[in-house]
């Protein structure tokens, strides 16, 4: 039985994948089904907040927010348990690393700020609270505030690890460490700009709603959200200027892999990716900034919204409406593209096997004969895993070859009279073929085609399996 408490979300998400797919179309249609409802419930609270804004609808902002209630409640309910459960299961060598009861409890209850501001927000739209919107931002500000001395004091320790494990070492060393020091300096001071950035724009939209600011722009109090968008449109905008001046140096004379051990390394590795990103630089560059502004893209509308309320607040949400489409489409389409056995379209695999004239699986009176077929296999794998390795194809695995003789053995022989080993034709096993290849998760290596594989194989193993009856019936 599955350990569903320790799976991971991806592994629960294959899981799922799989336990559908076993219901051939049926569980197409229920995974497409479970889908839609799950994009459907998260769009539900933007869209409500719309609808609410612009006074379509007159439900009181507690209920509006319901859809947001049910995501916080599973939400804290899987992190309290998280940071509950997180001992059990542990191994000894991971103690050192288990964070203390008390960090948990402190983790846990600045989580619940959020939570408190949410329900701050809700009272304040409702107008039950006569406090100024900077006052009902506090928990964000405390929240926001707590993560800014954390990262503080990351990086201050570990600046003084650095430091430390500089004293003594090499100059080689010496220098690898000024450079690690240096970019964890960087790398502290972006996390704090951009923390205080979030800070600051959430004083601007405090003031300018309780009308400290006065006839100030919308535009000029989202400037915050602008450094955002410049900073994170920064990170294509350099990685193309990198490739391009990459390109422009003269190539290394001297072996691409001249300081690793074998091509497998993980220095060869490195330089092949690098390669590979730098392939099209410009057009890499196009599409992550594409990307980018398509998701920052409501804010801009937000603002044009805001400084004249001209237009519907549903078009704040039409770029993300119009991306969370296409990757809705993307996910439908993948999961009707999945090759799954229908029983409904091929029937069972007992009838399946019958229409395509290739004899069916062994049944209950015929398990007795199951040792005996066995040991015809490991016959077979001795005869044929010992023949000269230059008949097989690069990368060939002798183990692969074991369980595809194995499977030839337990589902295409018969032992029907002592010493007379049946073998079905040949065409009836190619027309098997595919089969065995979809149990073995379409295995393909070094880009051998998998029908070419497939008629090598199944040479090898008629021809091992000729050459063990010809021992059988000579014995």
């Amino acid at each position: 039985m599955e350990d569903y408490g320790n799976m991971s979300p991806e592994e629960m998400s294959i899981l799922l994948f799989r336990s559908m797919g076993a219901f051939g179309a049926r569980g197409k249609c229920v995974l497409i089904l479970l889908v839609s409802l799950l994009f459907a419930f998260f769009l539900l609270i933007p869209i409500f907040w719309c609808l609410r804004a612009d006074s379509t609808i007159s439900w009181y902002w507690a209920v509006v927010c319901i859809p947001l209630w049910i995501v916080d409640t599973i939400y804290y309910c899987c992190l309290g348990c998280m940071y509950a459960s997180s001992d059990a299961g542990v191994d000894p060598e991971d103690k050192t690393q288990e964070k203390p009861p008390l960090y948990k409890l402190y983790a846990f209850l600045k989580a619940l700020l959020l939570l408190v501001l949410q329900i701050f927000l809700a009272l304040k739209l409702n107008g039950d609270l006569s406090w100024t919107l900077v006052e009902v931002l506090i928990p964000y500000f405390v929240y926001d505030g707590l993560n800014l001395l954390e990262r503080l004091a990351g990086g201050v320790l570990g600046y003084k690890m650095l430091t430390k494990n500089s004293e003594g070492a090499g100059v080689t060393q010496t220098e690898d460490i000024k450079k690690q020091r240096s970019a964890l300096v960087l790398a502290v001071a972006r996390k704090l700009v951009l923390n205080l950035a979030r800070i600051a724009q959430g004083v601007l939209l405090g003031l300018k709603v309780d009308g400290s600011l006065g006839d100030a722009s919308w535009w000029v109090v989202f400037i915050p959200v602008w450094l955002y968008v410049a900073f994170f449109v920064s990170f294509p905008v350099r990685k193309y200027v990198r490739a391009k001046a990459k390109a422009k140096e003269p190539k290394a004379k001297s072996p691409r892999q001249q300081h690793t051990h074998d091509a497998y390394t993980r220095e060869s590795v490195t330089e092949d990716e690098e390669e590979e990103l730098s392939k099209f630089p410009a057009l890499d560059a196009l599409c992550t900034i594409l990307v980018i502004c398509a998701l920052t893209s409501p804010f801009f509308i937000l603002s044009a919204r805001l400084q004249d309320g001209s237009f519907s607040s549903i078009y704040v949400l039409l770029p993300w409406l119009i991306v969370v489409g296409l990757v809705f489409c993307f996910i439908c389409c993948a999961i009707s593209c999945v090759s799954f056995h229908d029983p409904e379209d091929g029937g069972a695999p007992e009838e399946a096997a019958a229409e395509s004239g290739v004899r069916s699986t062994p049944s209950a009176e015929e398990a007795g004969r199951s040792c005996e077929n066995e040991v015809v296999a490991f016959k077979i794998v001795e005869t044929s895993t010992t023949m000269d390795s230059t008949e097989y194809p690069p990368s060939f695995s002798p183990l692969f070859a074991f369980r595809i003789a194995l499977l030839l053995a337990r589902y295409r022989m018969r032992l029907e009279e002592p010493g007379e080993l049946k073998v079905h034709p040949e065409e009836e096993l190619h027309l098997y073929t595919d089969e065995l290849f979809v149990q073995d998760e379409r295995q393909v290596m070094n880009g051998h085609p998998v029908e070419l594989r497939v008629v090598f194989m199944i040479g090898q193993v008629v021809h091992a399996v000729q050459n063990t009856s010809g021992m059988m019936t000579s014995t």
